[in-house]
């Protein structure tokens, strides 16, 4: 999750926040950004397709391929979930407007993958 305060300039008003994440988009009009007294949520949902294929060796497998969640053929406990960091980034503009003038703000947010390791029929 990424948590964003917009904050627009003195004299200036948001009028319009755009997130990316890879090639998945999304937005909030000025309507939707109210006066910035409670913060608006937007979702953005990220399929596998759009993410760099990432090395990871023998998570959630032991050595005959199967899932093996809880202790491997060595008795050591695996790990159930894996966390990469900065696998993508989250890029971020503030559209701000005076009446006069328009002001944009650029950031952009390194992002972290979790991998959850998880039993054959026990979720998607």
């Amino acid at each position: 999750m990424l948590r964003l305060t917009p904050v627009c300039a003195k004299s200036f008003a948001a009028q319009a926040l755009s997130v990316g994440i890879a090639d998945s988009r999304g937005s909030i009009e000025r309507e939707g950004l109210g006066d910035g007294s409670e913060l608006p949520e937007l979702t953005i949902e990220v399929p596998r397709q759009q993410l760099a294929p990432i090395a990871i060796s023998d998570f959630c497998l032991d050595p005959t391929g199967s899932i093996e969640t809880v202790a491997g053929p060595d008795n050591r406990p695996r790990p159930e979930s894996l966390t990469i960091p900065a696998v993508v980034s989250a890029h971020v503009s503030l559209t701000c407007s005076n009446g006069e003038a328009v002001e944009v703000a650029y950031s952009s947010h390194p992002l972290d993958v979790v991998l959850i390791c998880e039993a054959p029929g026990s979720g998607e």
